[in-house]
């Protein structure tokens, strides 16, 4: 039988990731990322026609105050291709720029590869460690309200139906819905079928690039521990305690956000059993066309 993979599904092929060199200091050398940074007061008077270097593009952001910019890489990478262009990021980025609170960093993992049941896998694995992500912040983000954890995403009405969505649709045949609001939820999940991409939005704004590797890694654990994850979405909360100290990360799991994500699922799935055997037909979802490859924008 054939695997059928998110690349499949939306367009996003993997063969359309660029070959580099993988490098053994990340967690995981070979899988391609993306990266955006935002900044205020870049002092550019000329934002689309800026030169940056390799692999490095500045776009305006309207969402920002006084110049707001966004930098983003041109093509997903990884490994030495990554890590220089996080190099590139750094000199491309004006030095006098602002990282506020209204700024960010925002992390895409390449998920193209991967079946639809493997993504879910890497979301349990996030609501299970997500409070672990923003004690890599040098500010306190969880309140910020442009990066909404998941604990609190989970019961705004836009993300709960992609929530749903997902969890509950082994071949995920509808691109996830895109809305205004999805620029605030910390797990952006509509870049599954946009970009190919889980999308981690709660890291706070910088130019550095030890900094922003160190969010890498971490964004890095929800796919290296999916294996983790049972074919029912059961965990061994120790075991994974075990393999994120083994990592050198210490952290204590709490698993009240896995628990209302699994309600969430046993809910959608009898839901779509209800509605599916009705001649209604199924749940119907607002759509949006996917991107044609992991560009990040």
């Amino acid at each position: 039988m054939m695997t059928i993979t998110v690349g499949n599904i939306f367009g996003n092929d993997v063969s359309n990731r660029f070959k580099y060199n993988p490098n053994n200091s990340l967690l995981l050398p070979d899988v391609c990322i993306g990266v955006e940074v935002e900044v205020e007061d870049s002092n550019i008077s000329d934002i689309s026609g800026y030169q940056c270097n390799s692999n490095i593009k500045c776009v305006p952001d309207n969402s920002l105050r006084e110049s707001g910019a966004e930098f983003i890489f041109v093509n997903p990478v990884f490994g030495e291709d990554l890590l220089d262009s996080l190099e590139a990021l750094k000199t491309s980025i004006p030095e006098d720029s602002t990282h506020g609170f209204r700024t960010s960093t925002h992390i895409h993992l390449d998920v193209r590869d991967l079946e639809v049941e493997e993504v879910i896998k890497m979301v349990v694995i996030y609501s299970l460690i997500e409070p672990l992500f923003y004690t890599f912040n040098n500010e306190d983000r969880w309140d910020n309200p442009f990066s909404y954890p998941l604990t609190t995403s989970l019961y705004n009405p836009e993300y709960m139906r992609n929530i749903k969505e997902l969890m509950s649709s082994p071949r995920l045949n509808t691109p996830l819905a895109v809305s205004a609001s999805e620029r605030y939820f910390a797990l952006n999940l509509s870049s599954i079928s946009k970009f190919g991409s889980l999308e981690f939005r709660m890291f706070n704004s910088t130019r550095d690039p030890e900094e922003i590797l160190k969010f890498i890694k971490v964004v890095m654990l929800t796919r290296l521990l999916k294996g983790m994850v049972g074919d029912d979405l059961e965990v061994d909360i120790r075991a994974i305690e075990s393999k994120l100290s083994s990592l050198g990360y210490a952290y204590r799991i709490n698993a009240d956000c896995y628990e209302a994500l699994m309600k969430i699922r046993s809910s959608s799935i009898a839901e779509r059993e209800y509605y599916n055997s009705e001649p209604r037909g199924s749940i119907g979802l607002e759509t949006t066309e996917s991107g044609e490859d992991f560009n990040v924008g």
